[in-house]
């Protein structure tokens, strides 16, 4: 009876003083281990949200070239078309140019023909003074 639950319980006694050393340093171990759970989960919910903040900019740079990639596809065709205007508007310049220094001769042409018969005029005028001396 007494004396058998008497030893039993001394036995436990004896089981938990020398489980008392292993309980303690396990618990130390797990809450070691909750300690680096609850670090490691900061570090997981920092990086994530960096990541958000990461993607969110590089979505942003991503639509920022797309309208700038946008833009310069304008301006190169504003570009073309500003550079064949500028080429048809030379190629006029140039025509002008040809016909102002085609009419320049032509001009001159009739200037010295002008004065053939400016010479003719004053010779056929002097004519009848000459007949009369």
């Amino acid at each position: 009876g007494l004396s058998s639950q008497q030893h039993a319980l001394v036995e436990a006694r004896a089981i938990i003083d020398e489980l008392r050393p292993s309980i303690g340093h396990h618990s130390e171990q797990v809450s070691e281990q909750r300690r680096v759970c609850a670090e490691r989960h900061q570090w997981v919910h920092a990086i994530g949200q960096t990541l958000g903040g990461l993607q969110s900019k590089a979505t942003s740079s991503a639509a920022d070239v797309a309208a700038v990639f946008s833009d310069l596809m304008h301006m190169t065709k504003e570009n073309q078309t500003l550079h064949e205007a500028v080429r048809v508007g030379e190629a006029q310049v140039t025509a002008w140019s040809a016909a102002a220094m085609q009419q320049g001769s032509d001009s001159d042409a009739f200037e010295q023909r002008l004065r053939v018969i400016e010479l003719d005029r004053d010779d056929v005028l002097r004519m009848p003074q000459q007949v009369s001396q």
